[in-house]
């Protein structure tokens, strides 16, 4: 794993799950990389989780664990990550 330290990352938490993701954030490197996700939700938010979205794509939300997905960043193209309940 590449452990070169972030430029930015924030996340964001939002009331309506079902329109919007409840959870966002992003990972911007000045150089090009692969990079593995993984955040810790609460077990009642967890336990909604019906889908994740990395770089606009789908990404499977199995297991009832940390959370671990993977996507790729580019100078001045941040990977970015969404989460939303059910």
């Amino acid at each position: 794993m590449d452990r070169r330290k972030f430029i930015g990352m924030a996340g964001v938490s939002i009331a309506c799950g079902l329109c919007r993701p409840a959870f966002a954030g992003f990972a911007q490197s000045g150089a090009a990389g692969n990079w593995q996700v993984e955040i810790r939700l609460p077990k009642a938010e967890r336990s909604r989780v019906k889908e994740i979205k990395v770089n606009g794509v789908a990404q499977a939300a199995s297991g009832s664990g940390p959370m671990q997905f993977k996507g790729k960043s580019q100078p001045g193209k941040a990977l970015r990550w969404e989460v939303f309940l059910a």
